[in-house]
């Protein structure tokens, strides 16, 4: 079940997912010392911050332990506020997504994340992603 839902997730949001997992590519070519569990971190705050926003909470601020995860915070932010329409010039595209649909894309991120990282160690996720996306 889990597979499908899945595959579901991906053909629906290929685009949205592409373009997180690309700004996570970014600040990794940048910053070769990153590791899985940045990511880790800065997917669930921002896994928080979008709930919140979708259910009408006031987001907690993400206070980044490094330099780097704030680097990484913002271009993971940046790419998802694309698709809310959040970017100047992107306010009135039919392909806005809504806060909770990008819930679903960073939890979707989030589970390959654990699985590439549990199979390839601590920059599992990172080598895996960077075979597919670019």
């Amino acid at each position: 079940m889990l597979d499908r839902e899945n595959s579901e997730i991906e053909n629906k949001y290929l685009a949205v997912l592409h373009d997180i997992e690309s700004a996570i590519l970014d600040v990794y070519y940048e910053q070769k010392e990153m590791t899985d569990y940045s990511v880790e971190k800065v997917i669930n705050a921002l896994t928080r911050d979008y709930n919140d926003e979708a259910t009408g909470r006031k987001p907690v601020p993400f206070q980044p332990n490094s330099p780097l995860d704030g680097q990484l915070y913002a271009a993971v932010q940046k790419a998802c506020d694309f698709w809310l329409g959040k970017v100047p010039g992107t306010e009135a595209d039919p392909t806005n997504k809504k806060p909770a649909e990008i819930v679903v894309c960073l939890k979707r991120i989030s589970r390959s994340l654990k699985l590439w990282n549990k199979e390839g160690g601590r920059r599992g996720y990172l080598n895996y992603i960077s075979e597919f996306v670019k």
